[in-house]
């Protein structure tokens, strides 16, 4: 070990209480007196408590042979004069110049450290008191800082982690090895990352979602030292999460039941006109079979032509009676929610099938304006099926309801607008109309100007929600006494 150097020091105002103060820290100098002709100088009072010996008088200390160096810090030219006619040879005098200028140095360094200690002590609280965890780690992912917040987080104190954790070390078990390889392969790119969801073991063993953000930490030649950053808990967000898909998913299944039971509803309305129209085509099938079996019975001749006639009489009659059961079993099933590309117009013609012939008895005349070629749109086409048919009982409602009971007009429009890339369907009516103030409103749940028992206030909810979910938009506009007109735009499918 390095012998110290002794040092005396003449003068004990403030400067040399100033070098007592940074000398009593260095472990390579040793202070055998401090000489101040006032013994009540500050750093007199200082050398006291330090147990350093004091004198009024430099003459009893001058003379030791280990003294290295006299700092004069008096700044009196007659003391150092004396000073340097007394030394012994060897020991060097720094004076009162060079003295008051390491004094104003000490005192600059004492005022820079003040100002340090005041910087960390202002972060330290201002990382404390916020709501992030605020930390560093080392290259190899040692923590090496931490806020208190960690503890508010994971339970862990500071001190439980810093130098004895890595921050791989409180992810799951289940996810440990793949999140701290994702983890690796950033700190190898040395890259910014933010907002990394990963679950977290509590101190208490609860899981806990954190979103991390960091930037890598670099020395002068680019090498990686560490990483900062925060985490954030997100747990309370990622259970509403949760809770909202889970309320989302009922909501849904709600939804689905509602169309399914409007459906019901609507097929119960329909049941007498439907039976009517498959009655008529089967009505013709069995007078052509009586017609035949009678031909055969009498041993008739029969023209080969006029049997051929006959067959495919009875085979239109039975597609007729197809199609309508087919539509009926189409439009009875509960939706499967998928999703596929398809006709616009084939459902409009599917859904007039169905409703046709009951308009007709009510001298309401339905009629198509659809656009040929019209581009094929994406979704299911079961609840657009429900929308044309909740719109088109709307309007036959509405003409019903007119005072004049003279029939009325429902017309069904379909265009390609190409330069949205979306398609138009236009259902309007010639009934009774909507007040505007009732405009507003017609698309909320369980609205309705029907009369109890006519209607729940649902079916236009269904329609609004069924077109939203795809992607479309639909608009209302109506006239008191003139009719309604509902206009639907819906986006083409592109493959």
């Amino acid at each position: 070990m390095a012998e110290k150097t002794n040092i005396l020091i003449v003068g004990a105002g403030k400067g040399g209480k100033a070098l007592i103060e940074i000398f009593t820290e260095s472990k390579t100098v040793n202070i055998i007196g401090v000489v101040d002709i006032n013994q009540d100088s500050p750093g007199i009072k200082l050398a006291k408590e330090l147990n350093i010996p004091t004198a009024s008088g430099y003459k009893e200390f001058i003379n030791n042979k280990g003294l290295n160096e006299i700092f004069n810090s008096t700044g009196n030219n007659k003391v150092q004069e004396e000073l340097i006619e007394d030394k012994p040879a060897g020991v060097e005098i720094i004076d009162g110049r060079s003295a008051k200028f390491l004094w104003e140095m000490i005192e600059e360094r004492k005022g820079m450290e003040e100002a340090l200690r005041r910087n960390e002590e202002r972060f330290r609280q201002i990382v404390n008191a916020a709501e992030e965890w605020v930390w560093e780690v080392d290259k190899d992912g040692l923590y090496t800082y931490s806020n208190t917040v960690v503890e508010k987080i994971l339970g862990y104190k500071p001190e439980e982690i810093i130098g004895k954790k890595y921050f791989f070390d409180l992810f799951i078990p289940e996810a440990k090895e793949s999140l701290k390889k994702g983890s690796f392969k950033v700190f190898n790119a040395k890259k910014v990352f933010r907002n990394f969801l990963n679950q977290n073991q509590h101190k208490n063993g609860s899981v806990v979602f954190l979103e991390t953000s960091g930037s890598p930490v670099l020395d002068n030649q680019g090498n990686l030292i560490g990483y900062r950053g925060i985490d954030s808990d997100v747990t309370e967000r990622k259970r509403a999460d949760e809770e909202l898909k889970m309320a989302y998913t009922k909501l849904k299944e709600t939804q689905d039941q509602l169309i399914q039971s409007a459906k019901i509803a609507s097929l119960g309305l329909l049941a007498g006109g439907i039976a009517h129209e498959i009655n008529n085509p089967l009505t013709g099938v069995l007078n052509n079979v009586q017609l035949i079996k009678m031909i055969v019975a009498q041993k008739k001749d029969f023209n080969l032509e006029d049997f051929k006639q006959l067959l495919g009489s009875i085979e239109e009659s039975a597609q007729r009676c197809s199609n309508i059961t087919r539509s009926l079993l189409d439009f009875s099933h509960a939706s499967k929610g998928k999703i596929q590309a398809f006709s616009l117009n084939e459902i409009i013609e599917k859904t007039i099938i169905l409703i046709e012939h009951e308009l007709q008895l009510q001298d309401i005349v339905i009629q198509n304006e659809l656009k040929a070629d019209l581009p094929l749109i994406k979704g299911d086409p079961q609840l657009i099926q429900q929308v044309i048919f909740n719109i088109v009982s709307n309007a036959k409602w509405s003409i019903l309801n007119k005072p004049e009971k003279h029939g009325g007009v429902i017309v069904i429009k379909t265009d390609n607008r190409v330069g949205d890339n979306r398609v138009s369907l236009d259902i309007s009516d010639t009934g009774i109309g909507i007040s505007k103030e009732n405009l507003e409103k017609i698309f909320d749940p369980f609205f309705t100007t029907k009369l109890v028992g006519e209607g729940t206030g649902l079916g236009l909810s269904i329609v609004y929600n069924i077109i939203k979910e795809h992607k479309g938009v639909i608009t209302a506009e109506s006239e008191v006494d003139k009719g309604t007109i509902f206009k639907i735009l819906l986006p083409v499918n592109i493959p």
